[in-house]
């Protein structure tokens, strides 16, 4: 499927299963992003996508990235962490002497 595949409001019906006056009635209230095209309004994937809930593979790739950034940051932090906690043990020898 085209990422900027364009879905006629029935067919949005269609695909979710919600009748087409909740549909109309969603695009009205804003809920679903949607696009006037003469008399006929027309909704992307990508809004259809948002509007279910549906994460796209853009979306996942860029939490994965941070995930592992911030994965990266915790055994950094732990690192230091042990460095500080060897430091401080090794000045409680150190007052003990």
């Amino acid at each position: 499927m085209a990422k900027h595949e364009l879905l006629k409001l029935f067919q949005v019906a269609e695909e979710t299963g919600l009748p087409l006056s909740t549909i109309q009635k969603h695009v009205r209230e804003r809920k679903l992003k949607a696009t006037k095209n003469g008399r006929e309004y027309l909704v992307t994937r990508t809004d259809l996508n948002k509007y279910l809930g549906i994460e796209s593979n853009d979306d996942m790739l860029k939490k994965d990235l941070k995930i592992a950034q911030l994965e990266s940051k915790i055994k950094s932090y732990e690192y230091q962490f042990k460095a500080i906690k060897g430091m401080i043990s090794n000045l409680d020898n150190l007052i003990d002497l």
